[in-house]
């Protein structure tokens, strides 16, 4: 790290600096321009946010929704780029946590079973799952997706024919347990 002071630091148009001078609290840190230890900034952070918890978490929840559409965006990103490292993360903790991936698998088959009402045409529903393995051994991923999620927060559609459709295995999980009327 390269020792300036904070006047070289604002020529440079740079926000932080480091002076490799204690401050008066004694942490040799990065400084911002306003003079703040960063180290000094980061302990007051931490004890606003222990005793402001609920402040503190009203907060987090907005920034997150105020976010969400760039963190989303972000993420994709990441996961597009890193594949086979996030498979293998997958593939680890499905090894790791066989009792909770089962909970997750039938807490599925589950609401799934529910939402299968007596009158559904189980031959046409089993004619698009085998439509999309199809596509899939071409190459295609594709998952049948149900455009009512079975477990949605506002509203629940119905394992049916007409509540499936395939899609993009990445608009899918982007899509999670969302019903965008369009």
């Amino acid at each position: 790290m390269k020792i300036m002071t904070r006047k070289e630091a604002i020529a440079s148009g740079l926000t932080r600096y480091f002076t490799g001078k204690p401050c008066p609290k004694g942490h040799i840190s990065e400084r911002r321009i306003s003079g703040a230890c960063g180290d000094c900034a980061r302990l007051g952070n931490l004890a606003w946010h222990a005793a402001n918890a609920d402040r503190s978490k009203a907060k987090k929840a907005a920034s997150q929704q105020r976010n969400r559409g760039s963190a989303n965006e972000r993420n994709r990103r990441y996961a597009e780029s890193h594949k086979a490292e996030m498979a293998e993360k997958a593939k680890a903790w499905n090894a790791a946590n066989p009792g909770r991936r089962a909970a997750i698998r039938m807490s599925y088959t589950a609401a799934r079973m529910q939402r299968t009402p007596p009158w559904a045409d189980l031959d046409a529903i089993t004619g698009m799952y085998e439509l999309c393995a199809i596509f899939r051994t071409a190459g295609l991923d594709l998952h049948v997706d149900h455009v009512v999620p079975l477990q949605g927060k506002k509203v629940s559609g119905l394992h049916v024919p007409d509540n499936l459709q395939l899609l993009h295995s990445s608009s899918n999980r982007s899509k999670l347990n969302h019903f965008a009327v369009h």
